[in-house]
């Protein structure tokens, strides 16, 4: 049996919408899938159709998204993984050891990760708000065997567009192939999407959405809502953003299978924009990170300190005596040892009426270590 929202869900209360309507739902430029603030119209629309002298904004949750994320998430190297995703990938992998290595062998394309042939399957299939897992993947399964078009994909490089109808060919000419995908998609709901989708994640994804739906409607910009250092703010893409707002539609969609990942798909028309609950904050750990390491790289940036610094490795010395051996004033040694010793670099001893400063070759070494560790940190690379 399948799993199903609660039936308070936004993507369950009211009518959903008609297979022909899979991507055009609700009435206001800016709006959540919950009929308590708007209700569905029938107005049919896919991926590729003419303009609109409207633009539509659409903030929800939805499955087939989170599954086609975490599809990504299980094909990506371990290596691009930030901690959650790594520690996911390893539960994962000690639940269903085979699952990973049968995502990544199902495509020949090592270098595509991502699933884009199931968004336009979801498109095609009118699935994207469908709640039932079973009922989804044999939406999607019977969408597969039917030709499907692959429309201009501008956030995309151009090969992909390749890649995806390829895919979707082989999946529409061979039946054993669907159903090894019907496989992975069940597998990878039970083991990557589930555990969050039935938690607190799926309630933190609906109410991020709430939450967007009321500050777009009370006129706040779609680029102040989502997330900084979202890729569809990008130079490359925000073109394709302002173009989908003026004649287009855009869907939002708050994820729980990821905690800072984040997707921009579509066409020149219609963008879809999902990301983690902590997509935002990351960037902001980012820049304190990056304040950090440089922080400690400014303090080795001064070739006279650092010539200080090595001195005083060599034997404890005092400011007199270092102004001596440089040929430089008090004043100017005083201030590089200052910045030495707020760094932590430095370690002072009395002799008589003296201070001695001296260094730890072996703290020296970490305070270097620890600034690369800082700006490689495997958090706040991965997505």
């Amino acid at each position: 049996m399948g799993k199903r929202l609660p039936r308070d869900s936004p993507a369950r209360r009211g009518a959903g919408p008609r297979p022909g309507s899979p991507w055009q739902l609700g009435t206001g430029n800016w709006e959540l899938l919950t009929p308590s603030l708007y209700r569905y119209l029938d107005m049919p629309a896919e991926l590729a159709r003419e303009p609109r002298a409207e633009a539509r904004v659409t903030a929800t949750v939805s499955l087939p998204i989170e599954l086609t994320f975490a599809l990504f998430m299980l094909s990506k190297p371990e290596r691009t993984h930030d901690r959650a995703g790594s520690e996911q990938l390893a539960r994962i992998r000690e639940q269903r050891p085979d699952l990973v290595d049968r995502v990544r062998a199902f495509w020949a394309e090592a270098d595509y990760p991502e699933w884009g042939e199931l968004l336009l399957l979801t498109n095609q299939a009118g699935a994207l708000l469908e709640d039932d897992i079973d009922r989804l993947i044999a939406r999607l399964m019977a969408a597969a065997a039917q030709p499907v078009e692959v429309p201009d994909l501008p956030t995309e490089p151009p090969e992909v567009r390749g890649y995806i109808a390829g895919r979707l060919q082989a999946l529409r000419t061979d039946p054993a192939r669907r159903d090894r995908l019907a496989a992975i998609l069940h597998d990878t709901w039970e083991y990557a999407v589930l555990p969050g989708w039935e938690g607190d994640g799926r309630t933190t994804a609906e109410q991020t959405a709430q939450r967007i739906a009321r500050q777009l409607e009370s006129g706040t910009d779609l680029t102040r809502v989502v997330p900084a250092n979202h890729l569809a703010l990008r130079e490359g893409i925000r073109p394709l953003l302002n173009a989908a707002l003026r004649a287009g539609h855009i869907y939002v969609v708050p994820m729980s299978v990821t905690s800072s990942g984040q997707c921009v798909f579509g066409t020149a028309e219609t963008l879809l924009i999902s990301f983690g609950p902590e997509a935002g904050s990351k960037a902001k750990r980012r820049r304190e990170q990056a304040e950090a390491a440089a922080g400690r790289f400014k303090v080795l940036s001064d070739p006279t300190r650092v010539a200080i610094l090595t001195r005083v490795l060599q034997m404890p010395t005092s400011i007199t005596d270092l102004a001596l051996y440089f040929d430089l004033s008090q004043p100017t040694v005083s201030v590089h040892m200052k910045m030495l010793r707020e760094a932590g670099l430095l370690e002072s001893t009395r002799s008589g009426a003296q201070t001695l400063y001296s260094a730890s070759s072996e703290h020296v070494r970490d305070f270097v270590r620890q600034a690369g560790e800082i700006i490689t940190d495997e958090e706040l690379i991965g997505c």
